[in-house]
C-alpha cells in the first residue's frame, strides 16, 4: 500500500507529523493500517495505527409463494464476509420490525420466508457487521401479497 508523507521537512507546531494513506481499489474487508517512524538522531521512532472499515454490499430480493408468504433471499459481498443477516418489514409509522436473523452461509447468501397478511409489505436483508466486514442494509423491496 503506498504511503506519502507529508510535511517531510520539519514538524509542526505541536511536534507531530501526518501522513496519508491510498487504498488501492477492491480492499474487501476491513483492516488496520499503522505507519511507522523508525527515527532518526533528532526525534525517537514512533508508530500509529487507525483502523479501517470496508462495508459489505448486501442484494436483496423476494419472491411471493402461496398462502400470503414471501421467500426473502440476501446475497453478501463479499461472499466470505460472515456474520448474521436480519430480515427486517416496515410496519405502520415507517418502523423496522425483525422477522428473523439468519446466519450467511459460505456462498454469503441467507433466505427466510414470511407469512403476511394481503397487501403491499416492505423489506430490507441487514448485515449486521462482522470482524471483517461493517455493518451494511439493502436497498428495500415491495411485494403485494394477495
Amino acid at each position: 500500500m503506498p504511503v506519502k508523507w507529508e510535511g517531510d521537512e520539519e514538524d509542526d507546531e505541536s511536534g507531530l507529523n501526518t501522513f496519508s494513506v491510498t487504498l488501492s481499489k477492491g480492499l474487501k474487508h476491513s483492516t488496520t493500517i499503522t505507519a511507522v517512524w523508525e527515527g532518526d538522531d533528532s526525534c525517537l521512532s514512533s508508530t500509529g495505527s487507525i483502523e479501517v472499515k470496508v462495508k459489505a454490499k448486501v442484494a436483496s430480493k423476494a419472491r411471493t409463494l402461496p398462502g400470503h408468504r414471501v421467500r426473502l433471499m440476501a446475497a453478501l459481498q463479499p461472499s466470505d464476509a460472515g456474520g448474521r443477516i436480519a430480515f427486517k418489514r416496515k410496519v405502520r409509522g415507517g418502523a423496522w420490525r425483525r422477522i428473523e436473523v439468519v446466519p450467511a452461509g459460505k456462498s454469503g447468501k441467507a433466505v427466510c420466508i414470511f407469512k403476511g397478511k394481503p397487501g403491499k409489505t416492505t423489506f430490507v436483508a441487514e448485515f449486521r457487521g462482522s470482524r471483517r466486514n461493517a455493518k451494511a442494509v439493502s436497498r428495500s423491496v415491495t411485494v403485494v401479497l394477495r
